[in-house]
């Protein structure tokens, strides 16, 4: 069997809460098919908004030196990505939004994103399975846009700190999830 690279990216700045035991679950469902794993936590990154400045058009690269300069290279490298992160106001994490605003930069080079296998997790306080529409909305737009290959999301009520560890089917599809970012047949 041939190793892939999975990269998980934790969008919460919580750790040990929902959003991380659900990467952490996706990414063992991963490692379980023979990937290489790698969690990165965006909340322990310098990542800095989107300028607006057009520079990585022109040149090809973002024009800010800061930590997305180590994570641009790692997208290009993975064949699989999970992203997890917590709802706030019906949205991703500031941490998340600023890391998928810096994917203008991969405009360019889109060709490098193309088919690369995608999973979306995210948990949110609310009981409404309504709340996380406009965030996987959000999410999945900009894959068709870069042609990447969306295996599936998973939105989860969890109001509490860590309380998504009771839940074992979220837990279960999770896990499903980073096995299909992980495998050549999802």
């Amino acid at each position: 069997m041939r190793h892939v690279y999975v990269l998980g990216v934790m969008g919460s700045p919580r750790k040990g809460g929902n959003s991380d035991l659900l990467l952490s679950r996706a990414l063992e469902g991963a490692a379980g098919q023979g990937a290489r794993t790698e969690k990165v936590c965006l909340a322990d990154m310098d990542l800095r908004p989107c300028l607006a400045c057009e520079g990585c058009r022109a040149g090809g690269n973002c024009v800010q030196k800061d930590d997305m300069q180590e994570l641009y290279p790692r997208l290009q490298a993975a064949a699989g990505l999970v992203i997890a992160t917590p709802v706030y106001w019906w949205g991703p994490s500031a941490q998340t939004k600023v890391f998928l605003d810096r994917w203008y930069a991969l405009i360019p080079v889109r060709e490098a994103m193309e088919g690369k296998r995608v999973a979306v997790l995210c948990a949110h306080a609310d009981d409404d399975p309504g709340t996380a529409r406009h965030l996987l909305g959000m999410f999945e737009e900009s894959f068709r846009f870069l042609k990447m290959r969306l295996v599936g999301t998973l939105a989860v009520a969890a109001d509490k700190r860590g309380g998504v560890a009771a839940n074992r089917g979220a837990l279960a599809r999770a896990e499903e999830l980073g096995r299909l970012a992980a495998c050549a047949c999802a």
